[in-house]
Order: structure tokens, then C-alpha cells, then sequence
């Protein structure tokens, strides 16, 4: 059991909450790789809130819209889980810098998604089929 030492008006001894974890080591990414539920569980509630805070800053940053956030951390744990066996135990703060990398690379996906949707050629060409405005003409117009 660990034992952890905390601040609540006066220092005193109390459980760590991660307890049932093993030691900040390899093992404990062994068990991730083995997809153990507990393990699993225990970097969520360690990392989650810190991983939303860092999503939400890159959706702002790219001007996307904060409901998205949900979602790409969901994406990013189903990622994280999926591709486990890829990473490479060096430290805890590289397992954490993983999880960012992996949920960036959903919000630059999702803002190209977003690009390519608003100046989608075959939407354009959908639009003058509608619309009777034609792209050559509107770029003459326009242009």
C-alpha cells in the first residue's frame, strides 16, 4: 500500500489514491499493454482532467468548437488504448507527452476535416447544381 503525504490545514500521512497501482514503472505499462481495466481506469482519473484542459486549449488555439472536446478525448483514450503497444516505456512524463501528441494529431485531423469540407470541391460543384451560381462565374465575379 503507499502511503502519501498531503495538506489539509496540517500535514498528515493518508492513502495515495492510486494505491492499487504499481510503482510509477514499467509495470504499470505492462499492465496498460495487457489492457487491464483497473490500470487503465487509474490513468484516466491521473491524467483526464489535465489531457481536457490540454485539448481545449489546442481546439481554441485552432478556433474549433469547444463541444468537439468530449469527443477527442474519448478518441484519444480509444487511441491511447489501441496503440499502447506501440509506446515505449522511458518515463511517466513521456507517457503523458504521448497521450498529447495523440490527442493533437485528432484536433489537426478534425480542423483538416473541417478545411477540406468548407473548400470541398464537390460540395462547390453540389452548391452551382442548387444554387445555378456556377464556380467559374462566381471567380469571375469575384475575382
Amino acid at each position: 500500500m503507499l502511503i502519501g503525504l498531503t495538506y489539509n490545514g496540517e500535514y498528515r500521512m493518508v492513502q495515495d489514491e492510486f494505491a492499487t497501482a504499481p510503482a510509477w514503472d514499467e509495470q504499470w505499462v505492462e499492465r496498460l499493454k495487457r489492457l487491464e481495466t483497473r490500470a487503465w481506469d487509474d490513468r484516466v482519473r491521473c491524467y483526464g482532467d489535465e489531457l481536457r484542459t490540454d485539448i481545449q486549449s489546442s481546439i481554441r488555439k485552432r478556433g474549433l468548437p469547444l463541444d468537439w472536446v468530449p469527443d477527442i478525448e474519448q478518441d484519444t483514450w480509444t487511441t491511447a488504448i489501441q496503440k499502447i503497444n506501440e509506446f515505449d516505456w522511458q518515463s511517466i512524463d513521456k507517457f503523458y507527452h504521448w497521450l498529447r501528441v495523440v490527442a493533437l494529431n485528432r484536433v489537426r485531423m478534425l480542423k483538416r476535416k473541417q478545411y477540406d469540407e468548407l473548400f470541398s470541391m464537390d460540395a462547390i460543384e453540389d452548391n452551382e447544381a442548387s444554387s445555378g451560381i456556377s464556380l467559374d462565374n462566381f471567380l469571375y465575379s469575384n475575382g
